[in-house]
């Protein structure tokens, strides 16, 4: 089916061929021919180059149904993002970006444009495949920040709305602890000193050594050591909202040589992170 066109003095053809719409420059000769100067892009794939995930988007005339959720890509921190943009159809050539938290990052892309006809007519129309990668030497690296962000491909032509297709970015990352030391007066009860600790995954295993000799008070322990007993100490840990957890070491009864630097250790499949919390004398 096709529309006519007969603006600036020359002949155009809107067809409709399939689920695209076309303008078509009609060249007059003894052999007619026709030109495809304008046409939407076919369709959008992001694609991981780990291959983890592949998600495609076409255009709103296409009644395309998009996917129930959008896909998730999984990083470890501090790795860079490696990705594939597609962009199949689309006249003139379509114009690709990759967009980080709406930051764009195709400045760090290679850009690559492979132009082929479609099968079985060479005269109708062309298809354009157009890729951009992210490579490693001088990929964007993500953070633990990024974690639960979105990584964007949109491609966009001429006189036409712009396609996109999303991501969500997984980080994975090391535990990161941070603590506040406290101050308690020589004979205080019932104390502790705390850390708050963010991981992802979950962390397997945490432990306070609390002297120079390496002893450990092991957190959520009901079965302490007989050493960390004798010192009068335990540890709990309480999960708060996502990836925190709230971890304490309890004083039964504060002592001269409590007064000291305590290290908390959190592991998880990432890694393994230690810091370092003081407990002080207070004079007042």
């Amino acid at each position: 089916m096709a529309d006519v066109d007969w603006s600036a003095g020359r002949t155009f053809l809107i067809v409709y061929h399939r689920h695209l719409v076309l303008r078509v420059l009609v060249q007059r000769s003894s052999s007619p021919s026709y030109d495809v100067i304008e046409h939407n892009i076919d369709k959008l794939i992001l694609r991981d180059n780990n291959h983890q995930m592949e998600v495609t988007s076409r255009p709103p005339q296409l009644n395309h149904r998009p996917p129930h959720s959008t896909p998730r890509l999984t990083l470890i921190e501090n790795t860079p993002i490696l990705v594939t943009c597609i962009s199949v159809g689309g006249s003139p050539t379509p114009t690709i970006d990759i967009f980080l938290k709406r930051r764009n990052i195709s400045g760090n892309a290679v850009l690559r444009s492979v132009v082929s006809q479609l099968r079985g007519d060479t005269k109708s129309y062309r298809r354009i495949l157009r890729e951009v990668h992210q490579p490693s030497s001088v990929g964007e690296k993500v953070m633990a920040e990024d974690d639960g962000s979105s990584v964007t491909c949109e491609g966009s032509v001429t006189g036409f709305k712009p396609i996109r297709v999303d991501a969500f970015l997984e980080v994975r990352y090391a535990p990161k602890i941070e603590c506040q030391s406290t101050e308690r007066r020589l004979g205080d009860v019932n104390v502790y000193i705390g850390c708050l600790v963010k991981a992802k995954p979950h962390p397997y295993e945490m432990f306070w050594i609390v002297d120079d000799v390496g002893r450990k008070v092991l957190v959520n322990d009901d079965a302490t050591d007989a050493a960390a007993a004798a010192a009068n100490m335990w540890s709990a840990a309480n999960t708060l909202n996502g990836p925190s957890t709230s971890v304490q070491l309890y004083f039964h009864h504060v002592t001269a040589s409590d007064f000291r630097h305590y290290r908390l250790v959190v592991a998880n499949e990432v890694s393994t992170s230690v810091a370092e919390v003081f407990l002080k004398e207070s004079w007042f």
